[in-house]
């Protein structure tokens, strides 16, 4: 870690207005990036095979925007100055499981979040939900970002679904013994081949991870 970047905010200043590689942005990559102990225990180890990224459990996802609020998207009460809870395991099983924020909003959030922190902004809280007991846990600020790597997770996952389910039902079919077979090769495909891993060099785009290949 650079010892001259800071970790606490400075009100008063614009995002926009900052320079691309000036210590604020820097600090502020630290404040939006998962720790990588937490990132194991939310989201799928790219060492996991495809088989097993289709059955990772990913929290749901809302449709639906917040509407009590004073910006057009609810930007606003998502933050808090409040410091984030203590990350015990209670909150940890929220964020696995939890209903995250629509698409766009998630999009809006990530744009929105730099400027919020700047502003002196320390936590996140599940505006889109209306049970007070989940509002009143404040969460860290790469709670965002954990948002946006689920919306990109969840792209992938749900293309090998389908190449899975397809190939299931390619080992049920009796008509046709050489596709039966292909598929038999596939499924031990998935079931070894790691999603996150890169593609070696030389086979098809080498360098691109496994899971492009759906």
């Amino acid at each position: 870690m650079d010892a001259n970047v800071p970790l606490t905010p400075t009100p008063n200043l614009l995002w926009s207005s900052l320079p691309p590689h000036g210590f604020h942005k820097r600090a502020a990559r630290l404040v939006f990036t998962i720790p990588v102990d937490i990132m194991a225990r939310i989201l799928p180890s790219p060492d996991l095979s495809l088989k097993e990224l289709t059955d990772f459990p990913l929290p749901p996802q809302s449709t639906k925007l917040p509407s009590h609020s004073t910006t057009p998207l609810g930007l606003e009460s998502y933050f808090s100055k409040t410091a984030p809870s203590e990350l015990s395991p209670t909150v940890i099983l929220k964020i696995r499981h939890l209903v995250i924020p629509e698409t766009n909003h998630i999009h809006k959030l990530e744009e929105f979040g730099r400027q919020a922190w700047l502003d002196d902004f320390q936590s996140v809280r599940y505006a889109h939900l209306q049970d007070g007991a989940i509002t009143v846990t404040y969460f860290p600020l790469w709670l965002i970002t954990f948002w946006n790597r689920v919306l990109e997770v969840k792209k992938i996952s749900r293309e090998w679904i389908k190449s899975r389910d397809w190939i299931t039902a390619q080992l049920k079919q009796k008509k046709f013994i050489e596709r039966r077979t292909l598929a038999q090769t596939a499924s031990i495909m998935l079931t070894n081949l790691p999603w996150g891993a890169l593609r070696p060099k030389g086979f098809a785009e080498g360098g691109d991870p496994i899971h492009t290949l759906w």
